[in-house]
């Protein structure tokens, strides 16, 4: 499945970037395939219309204690 996001607020974790205004992202098969310009070849089956939205990067639990290195995985 092809998946276009248009025009949604995207905040990067690439240490450049805060936040990304109104870019589109372009989603094939699961994986981002691009931001911003959507590649020529790109049709998608679904479009979304990210205008009010933020595109977060996924969360994880990066604060760990000593003792808790055990109870992981």
């Amino acid at each position: 499945m092809r998946l276009l996001i248009r025009q949604v607020a995207a905040i990067p974790l690439d240490g450049v970037h805060d936040l990304l205004p109104e870019v589109d992202i372009a989603i094939e098969h699961g994986r981002i395939r691009a931001i911003g310009a959507v590649p020529p070849d790109f049709t998608p089956d679904q479009i979304i219309d990210g205008r009010e939205y933020v595109a977060l990067p996924a969360f994880f639990n990066a604060h760990t204690h000593a003792a808790m290195t055990l109870e992981r995985g």
